[in-house]
């Protein structure tokens, strides 16, 4: 996790804060018949340095031009939503899967700590 974080965003992680969970994902793959692809992701709560390093994106990522920003969880589930919501565009299939699992801490953060996320 602290390896993924530095690489996508260039920040590193200063504490681990906590594991909430783990989604097992399995869908029928879209390029090999017959077979299902599965996707087990990994969620932590951690806090972050706000020194900015230096991204090293794969090649995909870097062609997507992908680059973090850091905004408010509502936000994040709205933008998600609308994105979900419009019929006109191609949908990257984990959005469905990001918007769950964001909108599953929001409740978390509301229910344990009474405050904002």
């Amino acid at each position: 996790m602290k390896r993924e974080v530095k690489e996508e965003t260039g920040n590193t992680v200063e504490k681990v804060l906590g594991r909430p969970g783990v989604v097992l994902e399995r869908t029928m793959d879209k390029y090999e018949k017959e077979a299902v692809f599965e996707m087990e992701s990994h969620y932590y709560f951690c806090s972050v340095s706000d020194q900015e390093g230096l991204q090293k994106l794969d090649d995909y990522e870097a062609e997507l031009e992908f680059s973090p920003v850091w905004i408010n969880i509502d936000k994040a589930i709205k933008e998600n939503e609308g994105l979900l919501s419009d019929e006109t565009i191609e949908k990257n299939p984990w959005v469905k899967r990001e918007t769950i699992v964001l909108k599953a801490v929001r409740e978390y953060y509301l229910v344990t700590n009474r405050k904002e996320v």
